[in-house]
């Protein structure tokens, strides 16, 4: 029996990672300020918001972030979006990468067709993320039970060997024979683990945002999950209690749940919760989340295809490829995990320019090795986490946890 995974978007602790996020968020910053500018000024600005066409098995269409942005100020007082649009344009982040990359904000080419992603991505290679993927391997095998169960595909164990070779045999041997006696495809098993849920046990005021001579902040949550197909929903707006001072909190016993999760017999797999707090007049929050999470994901496809398959395959090894899915989450950082952190960044970032009353959601995901896995003890239910939010002068925690049910 395996321990199943939890990781959170503020947790990523792989420095390569950190600037695989850091370096997307420069590029979608300045994605953003190109499409309000074309929005708010087509007769100069010749960009037209669009959406990507992501290959696959069945290539489908996702909006831009640029795109998902301009929708979220169309509600916005024109006025106020020309104040937004001019204060990103004056952030010095921006203006600095504007010139440094010699971006021509006016042109009809978006950003990422004027920007050489080889050579700003140049870190996505194999030094740097399937040599480091391998030594935390080695580090995290090394804490596992002697008798910890792993299910190892045979294509993983493949993988694994080839480059435990390539960098000199790294791996003790008894490692790679333990393994190889595990060898399972995950599929056909009876169905043990019937689902998930993510559940909220408390909302507790820090501080309450500024100007707090206003009165009681009144706080509701939303935002958005995915399952283990990918598949992106809508976590809905719901106000949390009454209204919060310095010190409230808000107690749900039984905890509170936001999303329930099915299973099926297929494995690994994941799911996701990006979730956020907002004031209660937050405006189609949890829609805008969803669909800047979708927007943020095909954006780091379509830059991982332009790098290639190889560098792509560097990259997917670290956020959730072959290696890193089918033996453990802290072997590989999650990419609905990394993608999350990116809404979060880009969000944080435009909070103070657009004046909106969200806090920049924080996402953590689950990850099931098999069917019977559980938590640590053989418990069905984790151990509690804290999401922290501050934001506009305020300071929130929300502690949660994952139920496997059966």
């Amino acid at each position: 029996m395996c321990s199943a995974t939890i990781a959170q978007s503020d947790q990523l602790n792989n420095h390569q990672m950190k600037k695989f996020v850091e370096k997307m968020g420069q590029v979608l910053k300045l994605s953003v300020v190109q499409g309000m500018n074309a929005t708010m000024n087509p007769g100069v600005y010749k960009l037209r918001p669009k959406e990507l066409r992501v290959g696959g098995r069945v290539p489908m269409n996702y909006p831009s972030a640029a795109l998902v942005v301009s929708d979220r100020l169309k509600g916005f007082d024109p006025q106020r979006v020309n104040v937004v649009r001019l204060g990103l344009g004056r952030d010095e982040s921006v203006t600095s990468e504007i010139r440094a990359l010699g971006i021509d904000i006016r042109s009809e080419k978006s950003v990422s067709e004027q920007l050489d992603l080889k050579t700003l991505f140049a870190f996505v290679n194999e030094t740097n993320f399937s040599k480091a993927a391998l030594e935390r391997m080695v580090s995290d095998i090394s804490l596992l039970p002697e008798r910890e169960t792993i299910p190892v595909r045979e294509a993983v164990l493949s993988d694994l060997r080839a480059i435990d070779i390539r960098y000199g045999n790294v791996l003790p041997s008894r490692w790679i024979e333990d393994l190889e006696g595990r060898v399972g495809t995950g599929g056909g098993q009876a169905i043990l683990n019937r689902g998930v849920r993510f559940r909220v046990h408390k909302v507790k005021c820090i501080d309450e945002t500024n100007p707090e001579w206003v009165g009681s902040d009144e706080i509701a949550w939303g935002g958005a999950a995915v399952d283990d197909k990918g598949v992106a929903s809508k976590i809905p707006e719901k106000r949390v209690g009454g209204g919060f001072d310095d010190g409230d909190s808000k107690t749900y016993s039984p905890p509170e749940i936001l999303k329930t999760f099915s299973i099926d017999n297929v494995y690994p797999k994941e799911f996701l919760v990006t979730l956020a707090l907002a004031e209660k007049d937050s405006g189609g929050m949890s829609a805008f989340i969803q669909r800047l999470y979708e927007a943020i994901k095909a954006e780091i496809t379509l830059i991982l295809s332009a790098l290639g398959a190889a560098a792509g395959a560097y990259a997917g090894a670290e956020i959730g490829g072959s290696i890193g899915t089918a033996i453990g989450g802290p072997l590989g950082t999650i990419i609905g995990v990394v993608a999350g952190a990116i809404v979060g960044l880009l969000i944080g970032w435009l909070i103070a320019a657009l004046r909106d009353d969200i806090f920049a959601p924080q996402a953590s995901s689950l990850f099931l090795y098999s069917t019977n896995d559980t938590f640590p003890g053989g418990s069905l239910i984790s151990p509690q986490m804290k999401f922290q939010y501050r934001d506009h002068g305020g300071d929130y925690r929300v502690t949660y946890d994952w139920e496997i049910t059966r």
